[in-house]
């Protein structure tokens, strides 16, 4: 099975799942980007696979961030929306660098930040569930269904 065969995105749009399981999926989705780095990262793979993979951890935090902005609006601080907004703005950078020369000190810490949020996401979801506060990635929001 190659690495394009699995669709990391596919049940970030169903909204047939509670808002719950689709922060988790969120999380899931940057730690299997993170494995898929790290597999780029310590063996060669096709240049088509490779690329798909940038393109998709890129997408991944700019629709992360774009998340955070639009749709959990009330109660999360601005400069909170503006780092994550960096940080996805990094990671279409480095994809872009790397799809010109693989560099595998940057990609390992694409990896790590990946499973950072991956790990924060999994953890700020265990609050919320303990008091009911809404929050994405660390960053403390007004509760709102995710597709509203």
């Amino acid at each position: 099975m190659s690495m394009l065969d699995s669709n990391p995105f596919e049940s970030l749009v169903d909204e047939t799942k509670s808002r719950e399981q689709q922060i988790e999926d969120i999380a899931l989705s940057f730690f299997a980007l993170a494995e898929k780095l790290e597999a780029a990262r310590i063996k060669e793979i096709d240049a088509r696979t490779y690329s798909a993979i940038l393109d998709a951890n890129a997408y991944l935090w700019v629709f992360t961030a774009n998340l955070v902005k639009y749709n959990y609006w009330d109660g999360t601080p601005e400069d909170s929306k503006l780092l994550l907004q960096k940080i996805a703005d990094f990671m279409s950078r480095a994809g872009d660098a790397l799809a010109v020369k693989k560099d595998d000190n940057l990609l390992a810490k694409m990896v790590a930040m990946n499973v950072n949020m991956c790990n924060h996401i999994l953890d700020q979801k265990k609050v919320e569930l303990e008091t009911g506060q809404a929050t994405l990635a660390g960053l403390s929001v007004a509760a709102k269904p995710i597709y509203a």
